[in-house]
This record gives structure tokens, sequence and C-alpha cells, in this order.
């Protein structure tokens, strides 16, 4: 339902408190309201009416100078029937407030969780993100333009706009958009935390050579000392990665590649590096690491993923429903949480030898 400015600025001051339409399904809904440029208005009531039924005051209500004018508007429409729609206060957008409001860990991830169901429900794939990056990047252009950028048509692209208004993420401008502050939050703490593949790739490079520089050569001492019955000493770290680059990342990333067929991933064993590891040497572990993540890694470049590859899904056996992003991210950060694990085992060692500076060294009694 189309307001017009000077119609707006009316039921602002109270003088128009009814509009009628002829319209095959109504716009608006009783008890509703209506987003318009000068706030959001309450739609009190929607009802059909025969057109010989408005009273000459209810055709002044509406901003018409006579009846016979009202009727004159009607009937220049085509089909459809008669809605009396009784107009309530016109209050402040609340897209006004929510475009400045901070965007704090709970807001974000409401945000988040509203962003990736419309992304989910698109016939285009995740556009959200490329959509307000484009904003941002081409602020005031105009949105026959913009829709190019992102690969979508300029029908579907629109309403797409509009909905990240409402989310209070962009501002209309009179030619094109800008993104709100709220908007801005959203895309810097995104980039922050956001899967990259190649920033994943960086960090999975370096961690068989950061095992490598840390323990090669080191005595048993340093290599078997642990924190207490049933933890991991370092070499059980490093052995722990080498199980985990035979059968768990490639191997379940597969699976949610094929895209067909069963899901499910097979448990993983946490405890197996202990029967692998026995006989083997530490420099056995290194080798074997560094071989396994280099074939590991040439078989993720070689698939190319795109952002819709990394929003297909698998079945983790205690997690539920997975994304392939979600399990290179996870490979990541295990790889990290195990390098932490073995330098705080082996730093563990010198609890005591420290003396005072005990207190300065938190890592001792993690």
């Amino acid at each position: 339902m189309l307001l017009r400015g000077n119609t707006l600025a009316r039921i602002a001051s109270g003088e128009i408190t009814l509009a009628f339409r002829r319209w095959r399904r109504p716009t608006v809904r009783s008890g509703g309201t209506l987003l318009t440029a000068a706030g959001q208005l309450e739609i009190q009531a929607v009802s059909v009416v025969p057109i010989d039924a408005i009273t000459p005051d209810e055709a002044s209500h509406a901003g018409y100078a006579s009846y016979e004018a009202l009727a004159a508007d009607l009937d220049r429409r085509n089909g459809g029937e008669v809605y009396r729609i009784e107009f309530g206060a016109l209050r402040p957008d609340p897209r006004v407030a929510l475009r400045e409001s901070p965007l704090d860990e709970q807001a974000a991830a409401d945000l988040q969780a509203r962003l990736t169901r419309l992304d989910a429900a698109s016939p285009d794939g995740a556009w959200t993100v490329k959509t307000l990056q484009a904003v941002r990047d081409h602020p005031g252009v105009r949105a026959g333009e913009l829709c190019r950028l992102v690969d979508q048509e300029r029908d579907r692209f629109k309403p797409n706009v509009r909905k990240l208004k409402n989310l209070g993420l962009t501002i209309s401008l009179e030619v094109g958009y800008r993104l709100s502050p709220r908007g801005e939050a959203y895309l810097h703490q995104h980039r922050i935390m956001s899967f990259v593949l190649t920033e994943a790739m960086a960090v999975l490079e370096r961690t068989p050579e950061a095992f490598r520089a840390l323990l090669s050569g080191l005595s048993d001492t340093w290599t078997r000392t642990d924190e207490g019955p049933d933890t991991f000493t370092p070499f059980d770290n490093l052995g722990h990665l080498v199980h985990g680059e035979r059968t768990d990342w490639i191997p379940r990333a597969r699976i949610i590649l094929a895209a067909t067929g069963d899901r499910r991933f097979a448990p993983f064993d946490r405890f197996a590096h202990i029967r692998e590891g026995e006989g083997k040497q530490l420099s056995d572990l290194l080798d074997e690491f560094t071989r396994l993540r280099g074939e590991n890694l040439a078989t993720l470049r070689g698939w190319s993923l795109s952002e819709a590859d990394l929003a297909l899904e698998g079945e983790h056996p205690e997690l539920g429903t997975v994304t392939l992003g979600q399990l290179l991210a996870t490979w990541v950060a295990h790889d990290l949480g195990h390098l932490a694990q073995t330098s705080r085992v082996m730093a563990k060692r010198y609890r005591e030898a420290v003396g005072p500076w005990r207190a300065y060294l938190p890592v001792l009694d993690r």
C-alpha cells in the first residue's frame, strides 16, 4: 500500500484517518502496521465495503473533497473489491532506532540467524553479505547497477535490499542506498569472525612445521610428559593429529561434497593414536603428519570450493547437522588447540622450578 508524502503529512496531522482501495487482495491487515517514509503506521481495521455505502464524511476523512471524487478515483481501477482501511497512530520508524542500536553478542547472533535463514530461502543462494558489501562499496548507486554486481535480477534485488533495511542494516537514499551503523558493525564482525578458506589453509600449512620446530630432537622427558592420568603427552597430541588426517577432515568433507546418499559421519576415535603410535618414534610421526597434511591440502585446493559448497551439510554423530565450512574451521581450531595443549603440557614441567614467578605464569595452572 503506497502512501505519498502529502498524504502522510495529513495522516500525521490527524486530517486523514481513512483510505479506500480497490484490490483483488488486501496488502495490509487489521491490527497490522505499514512502514512508510514517515514512520510506522498502525492499521486498525480493514474491511470490504460496497462503494455506495461510503459516506461523504468518510470520503472527507480519506482526503477527498467529495464522495464523487473518491468514487471516480476508485472506478478508474479495474477489478477487485473496495476496501476501507482505518488508520491508527503514525509512530517513528523502528528501523531508524535499530540502525543505531549496538550489535552486542546476542544481537549479533540473532542477526546472523536471520541472515542465514534469508540465504537459505533464496534461489540465488547466499546473497545477504554480498549485497551488504556491494552497498558499502557503492553508496548512492542505483539498484539497476548494484544488482549486476551481485548477480541478481533487479526485480529480486530491490525486495532483498528492503529485507536488509527491515533488519536495520541499510538506509535508502534519494538514489541508491548506504549502510547504517548497524550494517557497518555487522560487516566488521563478519570479516573478523567469518571463515575464509585461504586464511584457514595458511594456518593448516604451517602446523606440521610448528610441531617439528617445537618437538624435533627433544628427549622423552619433554615429549612424553603429561598432565596426569588420561591426559595427552606432546607425543599423543601429534599422534592424534595424524589420526585425524587419515580419518576425520578430508574423509568427512568427501561425505558432505558427495551431495547424495548417507551424509552421516563415522564416529571419530579420539584415542586411536595410542594403538597406532606403538613402536613409533617422534620423528616418524612428524614425517607422517607432514606427508598426510600435504596430501590433504592438495585435495582441498583441487576442490576449488565455493560459498555454496561451504554451506553444504553433513550429519555429525553427536552434534547433528554441520556445514562444510564449520568442519574446515574446526580443523584449524583443532590444530591450534593441540598446539596450545602441547605447549601447556611442556610448560608444566617447570611449574615448581619457576618458584615465585608461577604467580605470573597462568599457563602453569590451567
